[in-house]
């Protein structure tokens, strides 16, 4: 299993701040807390990077990045300020 661990705004909303996913992917991953999170998760994946064990899915392999238990998956949302 890995452990999907969600910003401090999108935890407040959903109620957690650490979900354990049985996945294969970053993809399956993905599919999976779409459907038990529901449309907070939703839109705040579409804004945001997601991290396996510290590392951009994008300098890996995307959502085919294979997960292995124990990987911590975390979402991170840009932010601005002036």
């Amino acid at each position: 299993m890995a452990f999907l661990i969600l910003n401090f705004d999108l935890a407040e909303k959903v109620g957690m701040s650490k979900v354990e996913i049985q996945a294969r992917t970053v993809d399956d991953l993905v599919h999976e807390a779409t459907s038990r999170l529901g449309a907070d998760f939703t839109e705040a994946i579409a804004r945001s990077t997601l991290v396996v064990n510290g590392r951009a899915v994008s300098k890996l392999k995307g959502g085919k990045t294979p997960l292995k238990p124990n990987d911590s998956v975390w979402i991170i949302t840009p932010s601005g300020g002036g």
